[in-house]
């Protein structure tokens, strides 16, 4: 037997055992970050007496993976939200293996194919554009940095920013109006004051993005004061 697991033969190991080590040692070569990444290298020879201890280091090498995978995906899926409510539209989506595939429509109507590689750690990019003559094509590690930038060309809008419909602008003035209007009423009854300046606030900066005709809509006529009885 050849190659850097010849001695798996007189250690003992199973195959299985075999297998799960020339796979670590495989992402390891076709990806050079891969021990940067995540802090160890993939040991390619077990020595008989160290046949215990290299079983234990492959099982802590395998979770390492498997926790470091978790988080990139948890990363994947707060960037892809954060994308589309800044303004990048996502038209496809599929997933295979440790892999996923997506398509966004971005600002200028840029066109972004992105394919996500969890095992390598790899980010891969397509942009086309109808003003370019050609295809775009960048290999990215990934990271949070990385996702960072790409979202940056992606959006109209900057980080910590989002676009959201003038119809959900105007239900939430109802809902600060409608709030100070019940609560108003509930003081009258109840001979007592509650501050709704926060709500106030709200509502003013809510107003500030709504044209006077829309700004009008939110006066809820359910809500007026109801007249006293005498």
């Amino acid at each position: 037997m050849e190659g850097p697991f010849a001695d798996a033969r007189w250690t003992g190991e199973d195959n299985e055992a075999s297998h799960e080590r020339n796979e670590l040692q495989r992402r390891q070569d076709a990806n050079p970050v891969f021990r940067q990444t995540l802090g160890y290298s993939v040991t390619t020879k077990t020595r008989r007496t160290q046949r215990a201890d290299g079983f234990a280091g492959l099982d802590l090498v395998i979770g390492l993976i498997m926790s470091n995978t978790a988080a990139l995906k948890s990363l994947v899926e707060n960037w892809v939200m954060d994308v589309q409510r800044r303004g990048a539209e996502l038209y496809a989506e599929n997933q295979a293996e440790e892999m996923i595939y997506f398509s966004f429509e971005g600002k200028d109507q840029i066109r972004f194919s992105l394919r996500i590689d969890f095992d390598l750690q790899e980010l891969s990019v397509q942009i086309n554009s109808p003003e370019m003559p050609g295809t775009i094509r960048e290999d990215l590690l990934l990271n949070q940095e990385n996702l960072r930038v790409l979202a940056k060309r992606m959006c109209p809008v900057p980080e910590g920013k989002a676009m959201i419909s003038v119809y959900l602008l105007a239900r939430l003035a109802i809902l600060c109006h409608a709030y100070q209007r019940l609560l108003a009423e509930y003081d009258r009854e109840h001979h007592i004051h509650t501050s709704t300046n926060t709500v106030q606030e709200i509502e003013a900066e809510l107003r500030q993005c709504l044209t006077p005709e829309e700004q009008q809509r939110t006066e809820n006529p359910f809500l007026k004061p109801k007249p006293k009885t005498e």
